[in-house]
């Protein structure tokens, strides 16, 4: 297994519908080499914030010496998980193997449960995610309504019940309100506010009380030590 640069936590097991296994993810699909370096990142690839430039610079190391150990998902020639492992092999010149996805049970908690098995994230990075999962369950859902419960590719999903934000929590192994909390961050604070509490710099009950004023008041606040807050 590459090391933790792409992400280990026990919350992965609330997201194991058609999520990966400990050392790789299982999928109907073969391994195969992938010539082409001009991957399009699938929008669920984004869900978790880049990696640090340590982080990447370490992960460049780690397939210089050993190669590229895990494929890079994709789903219909978009990369759903390895987005970072793609830019390492661009600037290594190597040609990335790609693996598809099977499409079986919900493509969120797949991406969610492969970056869990190996990025090391705060508390408050887990929320953020959280809540920028919602809309991805709310989505899921309608579809399953729609199809009555056969969605993408005539796959039967086995939908979580319950409001989006109590789902995203359980994945991420967050309290419902901390993903209500960090929702309300994202749709109203400033883009620096919303970056520190991504960077694990800045606590999500404090970002989101001063989420609460006005811009200028946020970026204000922002300049104050973390006692004076």
């Amino acid at each position: 297994m590459q090391p933790n640069h792409d992400a280990a936590a026990p919350s992965a097991a609330h997201c194991s519908n058609g999520a990966p296994a400990e050392s790789a993810p299982q999928s109907q699909a073969q391994t195969q080499p992938d010539s082409s370096t001009s991957l399009e990142i699938h929008p669920a690839a984004d869900i978790f914030p880049p990696m640090r430039e340590s982080e990447f610079e370490a992960l460049v190391a780690d397939i210089r010496e050993k190669g590229q150990v895990e494929p890079i998902w994709t789903l219909h020639g978009q990369v759903i998980d390895g987005r970072h492992r793609l830019k390492a092999c661009k600037l290594l010149g190597i040609v990335p193997r790609t693996r598809e996805w099977d499409g079986n049970g919900s493509l969120t908690e797949f991406v969610v449960s492969a970056n869990l098995r190996r990025r090391h994230l705060k508390e408050n990075q887990r929320a953020m995610i959280a809540a920028r999962l919602m809309p991805q369950f709310e989505e899921e859902a309608k579809a399953r309504s729609r199809t009555g419960g056969v969605v993408d590719f005539n796959h039967a999903a086995n939908w979580r019940q319950g409001r989006s934000a109590e789902q995203a929590g359980k994945c991420l192994s967050i309290s419902q309100r901390s993903v209500e909390r960090a929702a309300h961050l994202l749709k109203t604070g400033i883009p620096d506010l919303i970056a520190r509490v991504d960077q694990g710099q800045l606590a999500v009950s404090t970002a989101a009380k001063i989420a609460e004023f006005p811009p200028e008041e946020q970026a204000g606040l922002l300049k104050l030590t973390k006692p004076e807050l």
